[in-house]
């Protein structure tokens, strides 16, 4: 049996989630371009033959085999995430962490929950939000919430209110329907609170990985490829850090 897939929608293979027209192949080939691999490497790497490869990318293969997947993600380095997407996806169709949160900060604030936006009620909670995901994925301690959500100054009642809108961000990042792996959420640290999340669930991490992997590719011979990064890391920008936040949120050092 040739190595052979599925065509199927595409969940978003990170926060940007650029292309909705999406099969496994064509997440493949992002993924393969993100690591700023050829086609004949990531092959090589992976133990399969540069033409299945092609194929799956052009959509030819109708049910890739898992352990063909899972070298590619070796060799791709994915995420759990973002394996579990296409598996799920090779299986059944849309994959079960479809509704699985990202938060975007290069730009106005969005959370997303696959590629739905999710409204975030109040300015306290998305001031939380936008402070998390700015210092994901380090904690941001108690003081810079305090401050933060209480630029004039903080009631008496600030430590049990904290605690109120961490709880509300919770429930907001928590999962929604079967999932295969455990979604972002909010945790306590000995100085504050963190976003427990993949890199690839912020869009600024994202951003980074590329950066970073493209920066890799500064003295390769494959221009092609450090290029695909660059390109993909420019696309996680929609706008100004937190565009649509309050300026004490702006201002903060992080931003």
């Amino acid at each position: 049996m040739s190595d052979t897939a599925s065509a199927t929608r595409d969940p978003q293979g990170g926060p940007g989630g650029e292309d909705e027209r999406g099969t496994v192949g064509r997440r493949i080939q992002s993924f393969r371009r993100r690591a700023g691999l050829s086609q004949e490497a990531a092959a090589s790497r992976a133990g399969i033959s540069t033409r299945a490869l092609r194929d799956i990318e052009r959509g030819r293969a109708r049910r890739p085999r898992v352990h063909t997947l899972r070298s590619l993600a070796g060799t791709l380095r994915l995420s759990d995430d973002e394996l579990a997407g296409l598996l799920a996806d090779a299986r059944t169709g849309p994959p079960r962490d479809t509704g699985r949160p990202s938060l975007l900060i290069l730009g106005p604030l969005v959370l997303r929950r696959g590629r739905a936006p999710v409204p975030v009620a109040g300015p306290m909670l998305r001031r939380l939000l936008g402070l998390l995901a700015l210092k994901h994925p380090e904690p941001a301690t108690q003081q810079e919430i305090t401050d933060i959500l209480w630029p004039s100054g903080p009631p008496r009642s600030h430590p049990s209110l904290i605690h109120t809108y961490v709880t509300q961000a919770r429930r907001l990042l928590g999962p929604c329907g079967p999932r295969s792996t455990r979604p972002p959420t909010v945790v306590r640290t000995p100085t504050g609170y963190r976003l427990e999340a993949s890199r690839d669930r912020v869009d600024l991490g994202l951003f980074d990985e590329l950066l970073a992997r493209a920066e890799l590719l500064h003295d390769a011979s494959d221009l092609e490829a450090r290029y695909a990064s660059l390109t993909e890391a420019l696309r996680c920008w929609r706008g100004p850090v937190l565009a649509d936040a309050d300026p004490a949120l702006r201002r903060h050092p992080a931003a």
